[in-house]
C-alpha cells in the first residue's frame, strides 16, 4: 500500500494508436480493457493516478469512470509522447516522485512497481529505470528534482534527454520480469500477448 508522500503515477494514454489500427487503450484483455489493467496494477501502490488522454478521450474516460483516477486531457498529444508526460506532471497536483507508465503496457507486475518505489526511496533525487537483461523498460520513476527539467524540454525530445544527460543520477534496477519491456503497438503485438496469456492459463490449469 502507498505511504504518505508516496508517488504520483502518470499514465500515458493519449496516442492515436496508428500502428494498431484501433484504439489500443480499449483492447480487451481477460474481461477488461488494456487501460483498466494498467490502472489496476497501480491502485493501492501510489498516492494518486493521473491518466493522460487525448485521441479517443471520451471513450477512455468512459471506461475509467468510477476508478480512482484523474484524467488530464492533452490537446497537444499529436506533437509527441513528451507532451503527455508534461501534461501529466502539470496535472499531478503535488510533489513527486512521479511514476511514468505506458498506457499500452499489458503487464505491470505489482512486485516491479513496489521495487521501483523502494529504489526511489532509497536513493532520493534519482531516476529509477527498471531493466531486463540490461535493457531499460517502464515504468520509470522521476524524482521531484527532475520536474522543471522535464517540463522545459521541447516537444521533439524525449525523457531519454534527461535520463542520459551527463551527470544524471540514475538507478538502473534489474528486475526478474521481461514485462517491463513489453508494450502493444501493432496487431501482431496484441496477438502475441493473447497467445502468451492463453499458454499461461493452460499451464496453470494443469
Amino acid at each position: 500500500m502507498s505511504e504518505p508522500g508516496g508517488a504520483v503515477a502518470v499514465v500515458l494514454a493519449a496516442g492515436r494508436s496508428t500502428r494498431m489500427g484501433r484504439l489500443k487503450q480499449l483492447l480487451p484483455l481477460e474481461g477488461r480493457t488494456l487501460i483498466e489493467a494498467v490502472v489496476a496494477a497501480l491502485v493501492g501502490r501510489v498516492d494518486r493516478i493521473v491518466v493522460v488522454v487525448g485521441y479517443g478521450a471520451a471513450e477512455v474516460r468512459q471506461v475509467l469512470a468510477g476508478l480512482p483516477v484523474v484524467c488530464a486531457e492533452n490537446p497537444e498529444y499529436a506533437a509527441g509522447m513528451l507532451t503527455s508526460v508534461q501534461c501529466g506532471l502539470h496535472a499531478a497536483g503535488r510533489p513527486g516522485p512521479y511514476l511514468v507508465c505506458l498506457g499500452d503496457q499489458p503487464v505491470i507486475p505489482a512486485g516491479v512497481v513496489e521495487a521501483i518505489l523502494r529504489a526511489g526511496a532509497a536513493a532520493p533525487g534519482s531516476i529509477v529505470v527498471p531493466t531486463w537483461e540490461d535493457r531499460g523498460g517502464h515504468p520509470v520513476l522521476l524524482p521531484e528534482a527532475c520536474l522543471e527539467e522535464v517540463l522545459a524540454l521541447p516537444s521533439d525530445r524525449g525523457l531519454d534527454a534527461v535520463v542520459r544527460r551527463p551527470g544524471a543520477r540514475v538507478v538502473r534496477l534489474p528486475v526478474e520480469d521481461p514485462a517491463v519491456l513489453r508494450d502493444l503497438d501493432t496487431p501482431e503485438d496484441y496477438a502475441r500477448e493473447l497467445a502468451r496469456r492463453e499458454r499461461s492459463s493452460e499451464q496453470t490449469g494443469r
